[in-house]
C-alpha cells in the first residue's frame, strides 16, 4: 500500500497524528470534573481521526484516483463545499460563538465547513491557474482572476468573523501564484494592493478585528484586552526548560488560561514539557512542512505542483501562526495547530488532505 509514496509525508503524518493524541488527551483533562464532558470531548476527536485515517488509505489505496480526476471535478467539490459553507449563515442551521458565524449544527455534532470549502477552493483555483496560467501573464487577465477568487472570499470570512481562514486562503493563493508562470511584479503588485486594501477596511469597519489589533498593539496599556495573552505567556513561562510533567499543568486546572483545547493548548503543552518539548515539537512541524513542499516541487505536472504546495500552505500556516499568538507575536485568530487543536472537522478534513498529498506524491 505504502510503496512509491513519501516516506517523509508518510511517517510525519502519522507521528504528528500520535503526538496530537497524546497532547489533546493531557489538555483535554481541565474537563475532567465533569466526565461527561471530558469523555464526549476526547471521543469526538478520536472517532474524527479514525473517520479521517478510514478515507487516508482509501485515498492511497485506491486505483481508480488520480490528480487527473481531481483537476476534473475540482470545480463540482468547490461548488458542492460552498453550498455547504453558505449553510452557516441560514438561521436554525448556523451556529455562532463568540460572534463568529463557523459552525453547522447537525444535531448531535456540529460541523466547520470551512475545513471543508478552503481545501477544495485551493484545488480549483490551482486547477485554473493551470489551465489559463499564460493567460495571466497579461495584467488585465491576472488582475480580473484575482478579483474574482479573492473578493467574494475575503468579503464571506469578514462577515462571519473568520479572519484566520481568510489569511490562510490568501497565503495558499500566493504561494500557488508564485509557481505559477505569471510575472512577478504582477504578483507583488496585486498582494500588496490587496492585503493593504483588505487590512484597511478589516480595520476600519469590522470591530472584532479591529478589537484583535488593538489588544495586540496595546498589551501592556490595555490590562483586561489582553488577559488571554499575558495568561498565555505566563503559562509557557512557567514550565521553564523542562516542564511540570505530562499532564501536570496547573493552568489548565485553574480555569483562568482561555480556551485550554483551543487557542491555548500549545502554552499548556508548554507548561508540562518546558522549552526542551516545545523546540521538539516545533521541529517536527518543521519536518512536515519541509517534507511536504520538497515534494511539492518535485512534481513535473503543475497541478500537482501547485495543489500540494497550496494545501500544504493550509495544514502548515495555522500550525505556526497559533504557536506564534500563543507567545504574542502576532494577533490572536483562533486558527487551530493542526492534528492537535480540538475541531473533529478540522482534525478529519487535515488527515484526508494528507492522504491526497500523498496520493499526488506517488503519480509519476
Amino acid at each position: 500500500m505504502f510503496k512509491k509514496l513519501d516516506k517523509g509525508i508518510l511517517y510525519m503524518t502519522f507521528i504528528m497524528i500520535f503526538v496530537g493524541i497524546i497532547i489533546f488527551f493531557s489538555a483535554s483533562l481541565s474537563g475532567l470534573e465533569n466526565t461527561d464532558f471530558f469523555a464526549s470531548i476526547f471521543l469526538k476527536q478520536i472517532v474524527a481521526i479514525f473517520l479521517g485515517l478510514a478515507i487516508f488509505f482509501f485515498l492511497i489505496k485506491t486505483k481508480s484516483f488520480s490528480s487527473q480526476s481531481l483537476r476534473k471535478y475540482s470545480v463540482y467539490i468547490f461548488f458542492v463545499t460552498a453550498i455547504i459553507q453558505l449553510l452557516v449563515l441560514v438561521p436554525n442551521i448556523g451556529l455562532e460563538y463568540k460572534g463568529a458565524m463557523r459552525w453547522i449544527d447537525l444535531g448531535v455534532i456540529s460541523i466547520q465547513p470551512s475545513e471543508f470549502f478552503k481545501y477544495s477552493l485551493i484545488i480549483f483555483f490551482s486547477a485554473v491557474i493551470a489551465t489559463r496560467g499564460e493567460k495571466l501573464k497579461k495584467f488585465k487577465n491576472f488582475l480580473i482572476l484575482g478579483t474574482i477568487f479573492t473578493l467574494p472570499v475575503s468579503a464571506f470570512f469578514i462577515y462571519i468573523h473568520d479572519f484566520g481562514t481568510l489569511m490562510s486562503i490568501l497565503l495558499a493563493y500566493f504561494i500557488i501564484l508564485l509557481l505559477s508562470a505569471n510575472k512577478n511584479w504582477h504578483l507583488f503588485l496585486v498582494t500588496l494592493i490587496g492585503g493593504i486594501s483588505i487590512g484597511f477596511l478589516a480595520y476600519n469597519f469590522v470591530p472584532y478585528a479591529q478589537h484583535r489589533i488593538d489588544n495586540f498593539l496595546s498589551q501592556n496599556k490595555i490590562e483586561q484586552a489582553s488577559y488571554h495573552n499575558k495568561q498565555m505567556i505566563y503559562t509557557i513561562g512557567a514550565g521553564q526548560i523542562t516542564g511540570r510533567g505530562y499532564g501536570a499543568s496547573l493552568q489548565k486546572y485553574s480555569g483562568l488560561i482561555p480556551e485550554p483545547l483551543g487557542d491555548s493548548i500549545f502554552p499548556i503543552y508548554a507548561e508540562e514539557v518546558g522549552f526542551v518539548g516545545s523546540v521538539i515539537l516545533i521541529i517536527l512541524f518543521f519536518f512536515l512542512s519541509f517534507f511536504i513542499f520538497i515534494s511539492a516541487k518535485k512534481r513535473k505536472n503543475s497541478f500537482e505542483k501547485m495543489t500540494m504546495a497550496g494545501l500544504g500552505t493550509l495544514i502548515i500556516f495555522p500550525i505556526f501562526y497559533n504557536i506564534s499568538a500563543s507567545m504574542s507575536l502576532v494577533p490572536l485568530s483562533g486558527m487551530p495547530i493542526t492534528f492537535i487543536s480540538k475541531g473533529g472537522t478540522a482534525i478529519f478534513s487535515a488527515i484526508v488532505i494528507m492522504g491526497l498529498l500523498l496520493r499526488i506524491s506517488r503519480e509519476r
